[in-house]
């Protein structure tokens, strides 16, 4: 028998444990997986605290559906009965410009306003950033197989501006990484397959 060590019972950790103890399953292997953690319990960023009626999710407390592989390590872990759906109505997501909160819409977010008057109306950029993401539609695809982090590719195709106010504090707290050394294929899959399919990221029909 064979025995194997994780050291670090994170999220990062405890997903590497499952996924040998799975594959020596499936491959019929002898192994022994063991997941050690210094703390008193597992789950690095990924706890859950209640204060009185409060729930307080800390580290990450959601993903994307349009990425498959958590939802199936969660169908997989007898958990899919636990998940619960988003309340979009009731939240939305705001950056701090200044002393106040500016709110943004679904378009800003995603990277894909859908015309000029949304990009116009942001107070987070100025207007050399505005007309720099507005150009965005004709900027020429890549076509490169090669990856690239999320940073070359938003300021390639949004400009520096679009970068530094909107995608990295977004991107940056979600992942809890740098967008300079973060995957676009392993972290934002769907704006590369956009560029690919539409050859840009927003709305409408470039000019």
């Amino acid at each position: 028998m064979h025995h194997v060590v994780v050291v670090g019972g994170g999220i990062a950790g405890l997903t590497a444990g499952w996924e040998l103890a799975r594959r020596a399953r499936r491959q019929h292997h002898d192994v022994e997986v063991t997941v050690i953690e210094a703390r008193g319990r597992c789950g690095g960023k990924v706890v859950t605290r209640r204060r009185g009626d409060f729930v307080l999710e800390g580290g990450p407390d959601a993903f994307v559906a349009r990425k498959p592989a958590l939802y199936e390590l969660a169908c997989e872990l007898g958990l899919e009965g636990r998940l619960l759906p988003s309340n979009d109505d009731r939240g939305g997501v705001a950056l701090a410009a200044g002393k106040r909160l500016v709110p943004l819409s679904p378009g800003l977010l995603q990277l894909a306003p859908g015309g000029w008057r949304e990009i116009a109306a942001t107070p987070l950029l100025s207007w050399s950033g505005k007309l720099r993401w507005w150009a965005e539609r004709w900027q020429p695809a890549r076509r490169a197989e090669t990856d690239e982090s999320v940073a070359d590719f938003v300021r390639r195709r949004c400009g520096r501006e679009v970068l530094e106010r909107i995608a990295e504090p977004i991107l940056a707290s979600l992942h809890v990484g740098d967008v300079e050394r973060m995957s676009l294929a392993a972290t934002c899959p769907h704006l590369r397959d956009r560029e690919q399919r539409r050859g840009r990221l927003g709305g409408g029909r470039p000019a």
